[in-house]
This record gives structure tokens, C-alpha cells and sequence, in this order.
């Protein structure tokens, strides 16, 4: 699963980059490597490079990342499978249907083929993603807001998690995680003057005898509780 465009790709953005342009401090005690699946909360485009940096550090696997559907794009469109070898992996939704619907010339039914296939391809990577003792991490609100924590709405993720824990013998653990950026340096130097980000790592979620939508609602209440919008700009 580790590639060598991924490696290529991490050290880039979520070691130089996120390195060049933020100081990174991460809160919360080091989590054992192994199988993680994280619940970010999505504030940023620099969510995935600070966040690979941060749990790189901390759980010392790769993270790969769920990203949503650029089908039908003019340029993303055309650079998915690039994408997939640096560790993200593409999902749709039913606004993608519509989007396309507008775009692509398809009916809804070959839309909704495709939804099943893309997301079907997407199951399979998140479950070999943790069969692998790596890292998965989703944005369950599936948008990014900088003002505030919207409803943790996608619960595959956890589902799929759950089954290969009962199914499989897989310990996985489920660490809500939480990006908080503080003000841009007014004269920004790489490396010395750097915006100042705080990841808090929360602790495992208990997911014992619980179901999916209550481990996510488990989620929602901590990341509600540790996030702050004061300084996001």
C-alpha cells in the first residue's frame, strides 16, 4: 500500500510542506501503531499535510486519505489514478450525481453505476488500508468549515471498521483529531516565522458494545468539545 509516489508525495507535503509553513505542535499522548482509523475534522486545504505530519509523529504509520469524487472535472478529472498513488482515494456522493448530471451527458442510472463502483473500489481500500496496520482517515462532515463543527454525518467507515474487528480479529482503533491553526505570521520566513497549528489527538474512542452512529456521535461530542475557530482566518 506504501508506494513509492506516496513516499514521495508525504515527504513533500507532509513533512517539507507542512514543516516549511506551519509550527506544528501535537497534543495528546502517542497512540500505538497499528490499524487507526482517524475522524478529522476538515478545517483547511492543509488538513492532509499537517495531518500526515502529525500522525506520522504520534502513531508512526502512513495515514492514506478519503477524498471526494473529482470525476468530471476538467483537470482533477484527469488525475485521479495520480491521486490513488499518493495515498488518497476517491468516493461520490449523490451531489456528484447531479453535478455530473449537468456535465457529463450520462443518465442518472449510468451515474449511479458509477457511484457504486467508485465507492465499492473505496470500501475495499479503506478495509486493506487497516488489514495492513495502517492508518484511514475521513472527514465525516464531508466539507470542510472553518466556523464550525457541522454533523458527523458519513458512518461507513466506522461500520467497516466494526466488521473487521468482530470478523477479522483486527484491532482497530477509532481516534477522533482535531487541526486548530492559529494566526498567519504577518512576515512569514520559512521555517522560522510560521503559522502555529495545534493537532489534539484525542484519546481511542470506548466502542465497546456500541453501534456505528453512537461511536460517531461519541466522536461529534469530543471534537465539538476540543475545536475552536478563534484564530482560523
Amino acid at each position: 500500500m506504501v508506494r513509492p509516489v506516496y513516499l514521495t508525495a508525504y515527504y513533500l507535503s507532509g513533512y517539507i510542506g507542512a514543516t516549511v509553513c506551519f509550527k506544528l505542535k501535537v497534543e495528546g499522548a502517542p497512540i500505538e501503531k497499528g490499524a487507526v482509523l482517524v475522524i478529522g475534522k476538515h478545517v483547511s486545504n492543509w488538513d492532509i499535510p499537517v495531518l500526515s505530519r502529525a500522525i506520522r509523529k504520534y502513531i508512526g504509520n502512513f495515514p492514506h486519505f478519503e477524498m471526494g469524487s473529482f470525476h468530471g472535472y476538467p483537470i482533477l478529472g484527469k488525475v485521479i489514478g495520480f491521486l490513488k498513488w499518493c495515498g488518497g482515494f476517491p468516493v461520490m456522493r449523490s451531489k456528484d450525481i447531479m453535478r455530473l448530471r449537468h456535465t457529463s451527458g450520462k443518465t442518472k442510472e449510468e451515474l449511479r453505476a458509477l457511484m457504486r463502483e467508485v465507492n465499492d473500489e473505496a470500501a475495499e481500500v479503506r478495509r486493506q488500508v487497516l488489514r495492513e496496520g495502517q492508518c484511514m482517515c475521513f472527514f465525516p462532515e464531508g466539507t470542510r468549515d472553518r466556523h464550525k463543527v457541522n454533523r458527523l454525518r458519513s458512518v461507513h467507515e466506522v461500520e467497516e471498521a466494526l466488521e473487521l474487528i468482530k470478523e477479522e480479529g483486527i484491532n482497530v482503533r477509532i481516534v477522533p483529531i482535531v487541526p486548530i491553526y492559529g494566526p498567519k505570521a504577518k512576515f512569514f520566513i520559512p521555517f522560522l516565522r510560521r503559522r502555529p497549528v495545534t493537532v489534539r489527538m484525542l484519546p481511542p474512542l470506548d466502542i465497546a458494545d456500541k453501534t456505528p452512529r453512537e461511536i460517531l456521535a461519541d466522536a461529534q461530542t469530543l471534537i465539538e468539545a476540543n475545536w475552536t475557530s478563534e484564530y482560523d482566518d
